[in-house]
């Protein structure tokens, strides 16, 4: 019976083995990175009767401005920025406002225009205001604001 013989080793092969382990390694750090610099987080936010006042309130949870507002009978939370993006050296902030006397949130840069809901109504923005998930903790409103939810296309 013949022995089996393995290819040689060429230190071509090996410098190949060791990249693809290396790349394998890196991709588990990077997901742990992720993982960290991104965790899914709930907060709280207010309470279910400081939202039902029917104003969209500011909140500022994680470093991140956030309206949340009481909408169908449900807590919605709405990102603050504007899904058009920002407009280059013009306009440094293109964060969404709410008008309290059209019930609209409204970008003053490239003027887009969206519901008291966050959907669109008007201007140059792709979608709607992007949403953060929300949960009622007894009284308590909470938002995850690790996780952004993509606001719908209109077109």
């Amino acid at each position: 019976m013949a022995a089996t013989v393995l290819p040689y080793q060429t230190r071509q092969r090996l410098a190949v083995s060791a990249g693809f382990a290396s790349l394998g390694m890196l991709g588990t750090l990077a997901a742990l990175a992720v993982a960290m610099l991104w965790p899914r987080t709930w907060e709280p936010a207010l309470s279910a009767e400081q939202l039902r006042s029917g104003t969209p309130q500011l909140l500022l949870l994680a470093g991140q401005e956030i309206y949340g507002l009481w909408e169908d009978g449900a807590p919605l939370a709405l990102s603050t920025r504007d899904p058009h993006g920002p407009y280059g050296s013009v306009c440094q902030d293109p964060r969404v406002r709410y008008n309290a006397a059209s019930r609209h949130f409204i970008e003053p840069c490239g003027g887009a225009t969206y519901g008291c809901n966050g959907g669109y109504v008007r201007g140059p923005s792709p979608r709607s205001l992007d949403r953060f998930a929300v949960q009622m903790n007894g009284g308590q409103v909470e938002i995850n604001v690790g996780e952004i939810i993509p606001g719908k296309a209109h077109f």
